[in-house]
């Protein structure tokens, strides 16, 4: 490799990683989640076909022992900034399908973890 073929590739990496740092800004900047692509409603329905879903042994399990739930106050920092709200997540349902942006089985692992409780 020559020395203007290695300063040329050097040169080229702050502008990948400005374009970079511009698209994820861009996508982080908006709350409105973005539709589905084709490929990933094809990948997600694949997937879903591959799993039995039907099969509710997991919710019963999670259901047994119930005593209580937990209210969880969101978790702050010593700044008083929140770190973790669980309250953001009360969109997730047991009953409710996975969108098609969402991979069926991370959907269901997230519908299981909901159940925060004393047991």
């Amino acid at each position: 490799m020559s020395k203007v073929s290695f300063i040329k590739g050097i040169a080229s990496v702050p502008i990948v990683f400005v374009l970079l740092a511009g698209s994820s800004v861009t996508n982080a900047a908006s709350d409105e989640p973005m539709p589905a692509t084709k490929a990933t409603i094809s990948a997600n329905k694949a997937f879903y076909e591959q799993l039995n879903f039907k099969d509710k042994e997991d919710f019963k399990n999670a259901h047994k022992g119930f005593i209580a739930p937990l209210n969880m106050n969101p978790i702050k920092n010593s700044k008083g900034d929140v770190v973790w709200d669980s309250n953001r997540y009360s969109f997730i349902k047991e009953d409710q399908p996975a969108s098609n942006t969402v991979n069926p089985s991370l959907w269901r692992q997230a519908q299981l973890q909901k159940y925060i409780r004393l047991i």
